[in-house]
């Protein structure tokens, strides 16, 4: 029998990696090396494929030595092999995160304090009691990639207002367009930014650009693209999505995982402000590059931030480990699908210590 093709010159064992140096029955690096370039059609000038290779094989002994720790621990937390996996820790940082924004947030306006609770309609994880509270599978669109590009911060917040607009209209998700933001608000765009920014500046446009109207684009933000908004009109030039009727406020939540909580959901899962909230993280180290599964920790965490996700609830492992459930901006090849379980209730990698973002739009 022929091997399943996943793409054309790709077949299925190409992306199969070891997750254990036992899991490697004798297969040499540069044999494995290979199939990763196979697999994510991986391509160098000569001069730098060595040293991809080199950064790979260093990345995969991390990998086997980390689970081989988690195992021995009882933890959970796996890492594998992604396309990031041949990047050194400062090649990916470069690319893919911010620089450090923690002195810079410091004092940023805030929109408001934690605003009503309000009765949540029917989610896709409610009645589940208080092991799982998801608000993803009902409110949350398809994880979008971000590219090389540090807008994290607005994926991040579009994230928590699709979620919002979904919520309050009781309808299905709706693809909103990040590139408005990074045309129309006053941001360093690639270079990064802060969620609280964002949110009050897509609010006080009362409309957000859909995705298909509006996709992603990193090379026309480098071109100097500009903003669609009519200056003379203040109409907006492309089919839109509104934030309902009323007056839509950005919220702050103040420093505290259990603010966070309050505002996805209770204990039971019954109440919510709204389905997600966006805020900014430490993510600058190898084990959160290489992330695969299981419940995220890191020691070497600090209280910097340099990356945003979005939160859209929380949950306890079969090992009784408590997490939250975060969406990332990397891809649907990254993680859990594209999302996270980040260990709960330490304020890891400063989730939780600096204020978090949602919006709240009146029915």
């Amino acid at each position: 029998m022929f091997p399943m093709v996943l793409t054309f010159g790709v077949i299925a064992r190409d992306c199969e990696f070891p997750a254990f140096e036992s899991e490697r029955n004798d297969e040499d690096g540069a044999s494995i090396f290979s199939r990763f370039k196979r697999c994510y059609d991986k391509q160098y000038a000569p001069a730098l494929e060595v040293a991809h290779r080199d950064t790979f094989l260093m990345n995969l002994k991390t990998i086997h030595e980390k689970n081989s720790e988690n195992m021995l621990d009882g933890k959970s937390m796996r890492l594998g092999v992604n396309r990031f996996a041949d990047l050194s820790s400062t090649e990916f940082t470069s690319r893919y995160l911010m620089r450090n924004m923690t002195a810079e947030r410091q004092g940023y306006g805030r929109g408001g304090a934690i605003g009503r609770q309000t009765p949540a309609r029917q989610s896709a994880s409610a009645g589940t009691g208080n092991t799982t509270c998801d608000r993803s599978g009902r409110y949350a669109t398809p994880v979008k990639d971000q590219g090389s590009c540090g807008s994290c911060y607005v994926f991040a917040t579009v994230a928590a207002a699709e979620g919002s607009i979904a919520f309050w209209a009781n309808e299905s998700p709706v693809a909103l367009s990040e590139q408005q933001a990074l045309m129309c608000c006053d941001n360093k765009k690639c270079g990064g930014g802060f969620p609280g920014h964002v949110a009050d500046c897509l609010t006080s446009h009362h409309v957000v650009a859909s995705m298909d109207a509006l996709p992603y684009n990193v090379s026309a933000l480098a071109a100097g693209a500009q903003c669609p908004f009519e200056t003379s009109s203040g109409s907006f030039a492309y089919e839109r999505v509104g934030f309902g009727g009323g007056a839509v406020t950005t919220k702050y939540i103040a420093s505290g995982e259990d603010a966070i909580k309050t505002v996805i959901g209770d204990e039971q899962c019954d109440y919510m402000n709204a389905p997600a909230v966006a805020a900014c993280i430490d993510a600058s180290h190898p084990s959160f590059q290489l992330y695969k599964s299981g419940v995220y920790e890191e020691a070497a965490c600090t209280t910097k931030t340099d990356h945003c996700i979005s939160i859209w609830g929380w949950g306890k492992s079969d090992s009784g480990e408590d997490f939250w459930i975060i969406k990332n901006s990397w891809g649907d090849a990254w993680g859990l699908d594209g999302y996270m379980h980040m260990k709960r209730g330490v304020s890891m990698c400063a989730l939780g210590y600096y204020d978090a973002y949602y919006f709240d739009i009146p029915a």
